[in-house]
């Protein structure tokens, strides 16, 4: 898979789920973050794979870089929330 499409998935996905309300309506990233969730899991198994390590790979460098914790945490567990893991 493209590293620059993997990590705007990635980019998205933190924007829709770490903005405050006063950014992004809740409902609103709820449904699409979903809907994200339901076109990743159609990729076949090796991109799903690929993708889950590509993100696994920037919880590690964010958790060691001493960055926003706030940003590794939800890294970890991306994959599995979007049901790709």
């Amino acid at each position: 898979m493209n590293p620059k499409l993997m990590r705007s998935i990635v980019d998205l996905a933190a924007f829709l789920s770490l903005s405050c309300e006063d950014i992004v309506q809740p409902d609103a990233a709820v449904e699409q973050l979903e809907r994200l969730a339901s076109t990743l899991g159609e990729m076949t198994a090796e991109d799903r794979h690929v993708f889950a390590h590509y993100v696994n790979g920037l919880a590690h460098q964010e958790a060691h870089a001493g960055n926003d914790k706030s940003l590794a945490s939800f890294l970890k567990t991306l994959p599995e929330n979007l049901g790709i893991a």
